[in-house]
């Protein structure tokens, strides 16, 4: 179970070059098959996608209490 504030990594082949050094994490928990992701840029508003759940490849769980 995919929860918000894990890290993720998108499987290669649904990224473009360069996306891998991305920092991306899970902006809610998973529902539905699907899960809605931040992609960290440190913009002042970050890019979110709402993908597969088949589409990652990397979960790293969070510890800390993000809600």
């Amino acid at each position: 179970m995919i929860k918000k504030g894990d890290r993720i990594q998108i499987k290669s082949e649904w990224q473009d070059e360069g996306d891998e050094k991305i920092p991306r994490f899970a902006a809610s928990d998973e529902y539905d098959g699907k899960i809605l992701i931040v992609a960290d840029l440190g913009w002042r508003i970050n890019p979110t996608e709402l993908i597969e759940l088949d589409k990652i490849e990397k979960i790293e769980t969070n510890d800390c209490d993000t809600k």
